[in-house]
């Protein structure tokens, strides 16, 4: 299904690789267009609880909202993700 939006729709696939080059997985960004556009995030096993994915997920959201405003993101985890997602942004 992923595959297909990506596809056929406006959605977007991003890969997440560390400083090094190890993939550690993908964020996708579904309805980039509407005021509340979704971040799904899947990373590796291996590679989470490690900080990644607050620090991908906040870059993702800050380059989105330099574009457009949004109201806020729903974020989409595919499995539990310890870390807490705090993203500061001018009102």
């Amino acid at each position: 299904m992923m595959w297909e939006q990506v596809l056929e729709g406006e959605d977007k696939v991003f890969s997440v690789f560390e400083i090094n080059g190890d993939y550690c997985g993908s964020l996708e960004l579904q309805n980039p267009d509407s005021d509340t556009p979704e971040i799904g995030i899947d990373l590796f096993e291996n590679k989470r609880n490690k900080g990644i994915a607050p620090k991908v997920v906040k870059l993702l959201a800050k380059r989105c909202y330099k574009d457009r405003k949004v109201d806020y993101f729903l974020i989409k985890r595919t499995e539990f993700i310890s870390q807490a997602i705090y993203l500061d942004f001018p009102t």
